[in-house]
This record gives C-alpha cells, sequence and structure tokens, in this order.
C-alpha cells in the first residue's frame, strides 16, 4: 500500500466511520481546534471546535435508534505537503435498526485540510445545495444526469496518483433483492462474466476476505473493509504500491426502485494503468446484475 495515500480520502473514510458508530469523538477529531464550518442548517457559520461538538452532538442524539450511513461521490483533491482541497458530493442516508430505508438528504461537501504533526485536520468545511429558482427552495436530493455516468478524474496528490471513477443504475428491485445477490459471493459469477474463480473466506462481513480470478488472470485475494446489510459493501485490493477501494451502494428511490452505485477510487503509482482494467466491464455487470434482480 502507498505510504502517500490521499488525505481527503482518508478523512471521508473516518467521516462515514465516525457518523455511522455516532461517535462523536472520533468525529470532532476530524477538525482543527479553530475549525470555521459553513453548514447547510439553522447558522450562517460556526467558529471553533467546542460549537461544531455541540451540533454534532445534537445531530447524533437526534437518530435515536437509526443508523445514518454517509457515502460520498465524485470526490477529488488536491495536496500539496501542508494543505489539500477536497469537494464531492455526499448523501446521508437513515435506515431503522432493522435496515428500512426511511430517508436521505445529499448536498455538495468542500474541505480544506491542514496537516499539523504528521496529521491532517479539517480547518473549514463549506456546505452547500444547488437552489430551484422556481420555488427558491434548496434541491436536496441528488439528480444524476445519466443513469450510467463515468466521470474519470486524475490527481497528483503529494506525487501519488488518484484516479476515480463511478457508475450507477436504476434496478426495479428493493434493497432486500439486491442485498441478497451482494450477500451470494459465489453467486456473483451468474452477473459478473469478468469471474472465473471466487471464494469467500469466511461469513460476508466486514474484515473477512475473498480470492478472485478474472478469465485468463491471476488471482488476487480483496478485503470486504465496509458491509452495510440492505446497503452496501466496501472491498479493498492492494496490488504492490497501488490501493483499489471499489464501493457498492444501494440506494432507496422515491420512485419505488433501487439505484445501484459502483464508486472506485484509485491511489498509487499505477492508478491510471490499473483504474481503465477495473471498471471497465461495469457497465455490463450493472446491466447484468439488473436482468438478475427484476427476474426475481
Amino acid at each position: 500500500m502507498s505510504t502517500q495515500m490521499d488525505p481527503f480520502a482518508q478523512v471521508i473514510d473516518a467521516y462515514k466511520a465516525a457518523v455511522l458508530a455516532k461517535d462523536v469523538n472520533a468525529f470532532v477529531s476530524l477538525y482543527d481546534d479553530n475549525v470555521v464550518v459553513f453548514d447547510l442548517w439553522g447558522t450562517w457559520a460556526m467558529r471553533g471546535v467546542a460549537s461544531w461538538r455541540h451540533a454534532i452532538g445534537e445531530w447524533f442524539s437526534s437518530v435515536g435508534s437509526e443508523q445514518v450511513v454517509v457515502s460520498f461521490r465524485d470526490a477529488s483533491s488536491l495536496a500539496s505537503d501542508e494543505l489539500a482541497v477536497g469537494h464531492a458530493i455526499v448523501t446521508y442516508a437513515a435506515f431503522s435498526p432493522e435496515g428500512t430505508p426511511l430517508r436521505s438528504l445529499s448536498n455538495r461537501l468542500t474541505m480544506t485540510l491542514k496537516r499539523s504533526q504528521g496529521t491532517w485536520r479539517i480547518v473549514h468545511e463549506h456546505t452547500s445545495a444547488p437552489v430551484d429558482p422556481s420555488t427558491l427552495k434548496a434541491e436536496i436530493h441528488y439528480k444524476d444526469a445519466t443513469k450510467c455516468s463515468t466521470p474519470h478524474l486524475s490527481t497528483q496528490t503529494q506525487g501519488a496518483v488518484m484516479w476515480t471513477h463511478e457508475e450507477s443504475i436504476d434496478i426495479t428491485a428493493t434493497p432486500a433483492r439486491i442485498w441478497r445477490l451482494f450477500a451470494d459471493v459465489p453467486g456473483w459469477k451468474s452477473w459478473n462474466a469478468g469471474i472465473e474463480r471466487i471464494e469467500l473466506h469466511g461469513p460476508f462481513t466486514t474484515g473477512a476476505t475473498f480470492t478472485m480470478q478474472p478469465p485468463g488472470m491471476d488471482a488476487f485475494v480483496s478485503t470486504l473493509i465496509d458491509v452495510q446489510e440492505h446497503t452496501g459493501f466496501t472491498d479493498e485490493t492492494v496490488v504492490d504500491d497501488t490501493r483499489v477501494i471499489v464501493e457498492h451502494r444501494i440506494e432507496s428511490q422515491a420512485s419505488g426502485q433501487s439505484r445501484v452505485v459502483y464508486s472506485t477510487r484509485i491511489t498509487g503509482p499505477d492508478a491510471e494503468e490499473i483504474g481503465p482494467m477495473v471498471t471497465g466491464d461495469f457497465g455490463d455487470v450493472l446491466r447484468a446484475l439488473k436482468e438478475m434482480a427484476e427476474r426475481g
């Protein structure tokens, strides 16, 4: 694994984990003592980590026994030795203790990070949402212009390349139905032609590993770094000094459909070479998954 991992990627991974755990201390530890936050809700600005801690404490308390799952898309960043700037579309999805989708909202998030004594912390955070000019109301539900988008981004981050890619498709099936297909790892071969052999080592839970062999290629081992029932899973594969993370999200839509999103982030010296190899068949895989899920 590269030692020059993108600081923005590190911070948003920790951000997601802290929100899921509703851990105020872990969340606030990502911020500088003198942070300035332009939040979307209630106030124009919060200055200093104490006011931000109070706001986060109220947020986590307000959701009670619900789970809040945070996901990022279209993440992009630039970094120097001491400063980094990143932006993304962030979605907050609430689920009941039984895993039933309750509500969600999205907004635009920009972070400025500063490294102090070897640790990156957020010194400024800015949240915003577009406003519908006809109603003057904020649009808090992300609308993708395409069903299968293929943005590609390459940036230099302290000498390490970052490559990202995302595709999505709408499926007329419940998150539970799609989740059953995800959790059946040996069954992936039914809808992913890029798998010749696959074996899950242990249960389909965070921390488990699986071995996968594409046709005509060597097998590799991946680790499940985040598994959330009915919501999705994220796996990590390390090839020499290049780290490949693929997030498979299930997003419940107001129309009753589900949107499945494959979001890939690759960091390391071979990111631009590996990226197209990893993601080249995502469109075919998603269409095959849609066909199987809708078959019932």
